[in-house]
């Protein structure tokens, strides 16, 4: 095979060759090589321009010029496989290469010169370089989030925790054993059989939606209330292979939730007594002054009177201040469980309440199919009845055309109740479910501004929301849920 022959096969390659003198001179190289190194063998020794050149290792620290591959090979007479370099580029960045370097000897066994050869594996320590920031990214937002890791191998049991995950209960990296038996001994016993239960239904029936709160002993012998989120890695026939999730220490949020409980409880309990105490003197100074204006009806000047009927309205607004405060810190105080309750009967008894005001106005309330839902029956009736008397009464010109409906969600139920009345600015949708809080003169609206709150404080209690929009006609759509679990249960 002659020489031209050999140089037409070695510029095919993809891969650079290079072959090194035993001077250590570049005496020949392919197409590919000068292509991948961008310099001509006359510019280059022993793969590298000279000892300024700037070739670095793989750890991205400068190569010396002895220790480049040509020339490590004619020093030592053994081959060099897998070396990384950094060949700097006359136009853009380094030029990351993975090069093996072979000796070439003559009979006798000396050596007379060394192939190299040479793939670019520039993307591939481009994508590692990435690799390795993200993963340092991500390994600090899981400390700066006080995180805890962990990873369950569903069919050997065995469980890898994280140092973070380990931290949170004050255990070093190497003093718990890797296994699921010791995560579960380390549950609060009361808690233990509901965790595993939900680890058993959502193995069982994949979702998106694993969230659970329990306490777990730390190493002080105290337990801590910890918030677990999960997902599953299935295998090809869809069955739950691992389970990974993260640990987040909740205790401080929970002492501060119970502090909150506490606080709202003796509010409520202050709420009460003052509004219950306070209606007895009241009745009697309303009985005071209603004897009055009947004792002295037209002896007194006009002027005398006015003031009279001026105490009287305020008494009277006075007392429904109190009841309605009364009603409102009862919310949480009843004692009636959480049931499954037909709303329909409950809108139904609401509209028996609110027939009255109906009838006067023309009122027409329709309704769609409504659910059964876990609720306090009288609660939900004055849910309804404050809603649906809200928009009687901030009706517009044309008679109030009312519609309620319901719809199926994820966790429960969202309920609305949509009319065609005066509508409501939307710089007011928060303000107006806050206690005592109204939009409008009382002179033009009576009422105590307490209404939009009580139905708040229910739907919360029922473990809901509620809000409103703008309704499809100019009026307004009042919004809420109601859990299928149950809701916060009033001591």
């Amino acid at each position: 095979m002659n020489a031209s022959l050999h140089t037409a096969i070695l510029d095919s390659l993809t891969e650079g060759v290079v072959f090194v003198n035993r001077e250590g001179q570049v005496h020949w190289m392919n197409a590919a090589a000068e292509k991948l190194l961008g310099r001509a063998p006359h510019d280059l020794t022993g793969l590298g321009l000279d000892p300024r050149a700037g070739i670095l290792k793989a750890g991205g620290q400068p190569m010396p010029f002895e220790e480049q591959p040509g020339l490590v090979v004619l020093r030592t007479g053994q081959p060099v496989r897998g070396c990384e370099m950094g060949i700097p580029g006359h136009d853009g960045p380094i030029r990351w290469l993975l090069v093996n370097a072979e000796p070439v000897t003559d009979g006798e066994g000396g050596i007379y010169g060394v192939v190299v050869s040479f793939v670019d594996i520039s993307g591939r320590k481009e994508q590692e370089q990435k690799a390795r920031e993200s993963e340092a990214r991500y390994r600090h937002l899981v400390q700066a989030g006080k995180v805890g890791l962990w990873d369950w191998d569903l069919l050997t049991n065995q469980v890898y925790f994280s140092p973070e995950w380990k931290a949170q209960i004050g255990y070093q990296d190497h003093e718990i054993p890797h296994d699921f038996a010791e995560w579960q001994s380390r549950v609060h016993p009361e808690d233990v059989e509901r965790c595993l239960a939900a680890v058993r239904d959502f193995v069982e029936r994949p979702r998106d939606d694993y969230r659970i709160e329990f306490r777990f002993r730390h190493r002080n012998g105290h337990y801590r209330w910890i918030l677990a989120q999960a997902s599953l890695l299935l295998d090809g026939e869809g069955h739950a292979v691992r389970m990974l999730g993260s640990h987040i220490d909740i205790t401080d949020r929970i002492k501060t939730e119970e502090e909150l409980r506490r606080s709202n409880t003796d509010l409520e309990q202050y709420a009460y007594v003052a509004s219950h105490d306070l209606q007895e003197p009241l009745r009697t100074v309303a009985g005071m002054i209603q004897l009055l204006e009947r004792q002295y009806r037209g002896k007194l000047d006009d002027k005398a009177e006015e003031y009279i009927r001026y105490a009287v309205e305020a008494v009277s607004r006075m007392q429904s201040l109190i009841e309605g405060l009364l009603a409102y810190s009862r919310v949480n105080r009843v004692n009636r469980p959480i049931e499954p309750v037909d709303t329909r009967i409950c809108l139904d008894a609401a509209l028996q309440n609110l027939d009255a005001s109906i009838r006067e106005t023309q009122s027409c309330v329709t309704a769609g199919d409504l659910p059964t839902v876990p609720a306090d029956y009288d609660q939900l009736v004055r849910l309804f009845q404050n809603l649906i008397g809200n928009s009687i009464k901030f009706r517009g010109s044309e008679p109030p055309r009312i519609h309620i409906a319901a719809v199926e969600r994820k966790d429960g139920w969202q309920f609305s109740v949509t009319d065609n009345g005066i509508g409501i600015e939307p710089q007011y949708f928060e303000r107006i479910f806050l206690i005592f809080q109204r939009l409008h003169t009382r002179r033009r609206y009576p009422g105590t501004g307490i209404g939009l709150a009580l139905c708040r404080k229910i739907v919360e209690r029922h473990g809901g929301s509620i809000w409103v929009e703008p309704g499809p006609e100019g009026g307004s759509t009042f919004h809420f849920t109601l859990s299928r679990r149950h809701g916060h249960h009033g001591g």
